[in-house]
């Protein structure tokens, strides 16, 4: 067979998928199998059949997109910053989440549940100027402040440190400091990057579902924002822990 002897691949196949396959494997401490091989194998076909949006909508009750910050990570991020795997990411839109205020972002998923409480983006990094290393978090009606500390996401085999988790809380305009909401964001900061890529970090947005609100038209929000389940979003994974 080609992938033991080391010949070439059969047309068709392309190496750097097969090596990302391999990379995963390794990450996650599995075993390659023959439906990896498939997997493999396959990718020929499927190079020629675009997906759909209708290819990821949920076919049973229950059945949802829940990736853990690693797979997030170490196989969404790490592919769309490599580029040419389209296809395989398509489930995580491409957008620029300071081009809308947070309300509007689920609106626009094509390939995830319209009705899941969490949605995830690929955002461009955004700098406030040309020459500018400061990233931008404002938007048209408000904007994204960091709060709490940042935390180290590791790959559960290996314990190698993959990312940086950032949790991010929107605040409506509002003179002086700004109305804080109950809409809050998780970026992922890859610690890899590769040479002539573009820059992503991983977006997933969430609106807390137990914030007291009173009854604003939609846009509009309340300070009252429970403090402790801010802190309960931050520990949502067992690969996670806290930058000193």
């Amino acid at each position: 067979m080609w992938w033991i002897n080391g010949s070439a691949p059969p047309a068709g196949l392309d190496p750097l998928y097969i090596l990302n396959c391999a990379h995963h494997l390794l990450h996650t401490n599995s075993k390659p199998t023959a439906s990896f091989f498939f997997i493999c194998l396959t990718r020929r076909d499927q190079s020629t059949t675009k997906s759909t949006a209708m290819d990821f909508q949920p076919s049973h009750v229950g059945y949802g997109f829940h990736p853990t910050d690693e797979v997030l990570v170490n196989h969404y991020l790490r592919l769309k910053m490599l580029g040419g795997h389209e296809q395989d990411v398509s489930i995580i839109e491409e957008v620029n989440v300071c081009d809308y205020e947070p309300w509007e972002l689920p609106g626009l998923i094509g390939n995830q549940d319209p009705n899941d409480p969490k949605c995830y983006f690929f955002s461009p990094r955004s700098y406030k100027h040309a020459n500018s290393h400061r990233v931008n978090t404002k938007t048209e009606g408000g904007f994204w402040k960091l709060t709490g500390k940042d935390l180290i996401v590791k790959a559960k085999a290996t314990k190698e440190h993959i990312a940086n988790k950032k949790t991010m809380v929107f605040y409506q305009k509002s003179v002086p400091n700004g109305v804080r909401t109950n809409w809050i964001m998780h970026e992922y900061h890859p610690t890899f990057s590769f040479h002539n890529q573009r820059e992503f970090v991983l977006c997933k947005l969430k609106k807390d579902p137990e914030a007291i609100m009173p009854a604003y038209e939609e846009g509009e929000a309340s300070s009252t924002v429970t403090s402790h389940r801010l802190e309960n979003h931050n520990s949502d994974t067992a690969t996670s822990e806290i930058i000193p």
